[in-house]
């Protein structure tokens, strides 16, 4: 190894990112991106490692199996890891001969996914840090004005979200919601427009996507919420069931793979996403139908469960669906097995609550 290229090694050994903002050199683009921007990249990748109390990663060599990789160039694979949680980093550097023929640069670093390793060191890694590289922040980038106003606006929205409180108003978020909505509306319209290339703005688009489709939830069952309803033993069964339905059928629409309530004394109750913690008065209503849809759920589930246990055993061995214990619990799931029953003429008899 060339004496250049070790110093650089050792410095993404030590991760000393400002070391490497010296060591390479500004003309060249790194995964794509200006070295600036690469260095910014790698700080936050070890800024992670030194968060889990990683001080100095170690080197592993290896080569890369993709050989369409600039096979013109002399590439070197390393793999950078951590010993406190096994996490690593896999680049490919590519060296050309420098100006004089009396050494070699470095002419590219890009993260390796087809890293082999010629080290077995214990057999077995962690997790992958990934490097990425949006669309937008590489250097042969240019688009209309109104996409590079939307990508700095998105931007702006991302660094004023990482200053919030963790708790915040209903009244709060939807202030930003209604400032940044036309960027969103932007996006929307726009992202099928780069071939699934990732941009810079996916961050903004996934907190405002989140945050809105929580605050809708909320504020559309409240308003839904009817306290007569909840607490009327005259409602029939088919209007209970009518009800838990259309509102399963919203959190599965929209996503809501989990919800998290939390409720204290001082406070109205809150629901929890990206890390922050939204609440308001409407946010109590929704609560009491949240906890009234549990309870009910799962009696009625209970009560219309449409399997026996012979075909439920068979349905968990054999079914391919990623979760199948999900339509166990799912009553459209069991209704859809006892509508098909009753066009067939087959009998399935009711539970007890």
């Amino acid at each position: 190894m060339n004496s250049y290229l070790n110093q650089v090694i050792n410095s993404f050994a030590e991760m000393d990112s400002a070391q490497l903002g010296e060591l390479l050199d500004p003309q060249y683009t790194y995964q794509d991106m200006p070295l600036p921007l690469f260095v910014e990249k790698l700080e936050g990748i070890f800024s992670l490692f030194r968060s889990q109390g990683e001080s100095q990663l170690e080197v592993l060599t290896g080569y890369c199996d993709n050989l369409s990789c600039n096979p013109r160039l002399d590439r070197r694979t390393y793999r950078f890891y951590s010993k406190v949680t096994r996490d690593y980093l896999d680049l490919r550097f590519s060296l050309e001969p420098s100006d004089d023929g009396l050494g070699e640069l470095i002419a590219e670093i890009y993260q390796c996914y087809c890293f082999n390793c010629l080290e077995d060191n214990n057999g077995w890694y962690g997790d992958s840090m990934v490097l990425t590289s949006h669309l937008d922040e590489r250097t042969d980038f240019s688009d209309k004005p109104d996409v590079m106003l939307h990508l700095q606006l998105a931007g702006a929205a991302v660094k004023e979200s990482a200053h919030w409180p963790q708790r915040i108003s209903k009244e709060f978020l939807e202030a930003w919601l209604m400032k940044y909505e036309p960027t969103y509306d932007f996006i929307e319209v726009s992202s099928g427009g780069f071939d699934f290339e990732t941009m810079s703005w996916d961050d903004f688009y996934m907190l405002f996507y989140s945050l809105k489709s929580h605050l809708d939830l909320v504020t559309h069952f409240a308003r839904d919420f009817d306290d007569d309803f909840l607490n009327n033993s005259e409602c029939s069964e088919m209007q209970i069931i009518e009800k838990l339905l259309r509102f399963d059928k919203y959190l599965n629409e929209h996503e809501f793979t989990y919800l998290t309530l939390r409720r204290s004394d001082d406070v109205s109750v809150q629901i929890h996403t990206h890390s922050y913690w939204i609440e308001g008065e409407e946010f109590d209503f929704f609560a009491e139908f949240h906890d009234w849809f549990n309870i009910m759920y799962g009696l009625y589930v209970h009560r219309y469960y449409a399997l026996t246990e012979a075909e439920t055993d068979e349905y968990l061995e054999f079914e391919e669906d990623y979760d199948p214990e999900y339509n166990l619990g799912s009553l459209k799931f069991h209704m859809d097995i006892r509508k098909r029953a009753r066009e067939n003429g087959e009998y399935i008899p009711l539970r007890d609550f």
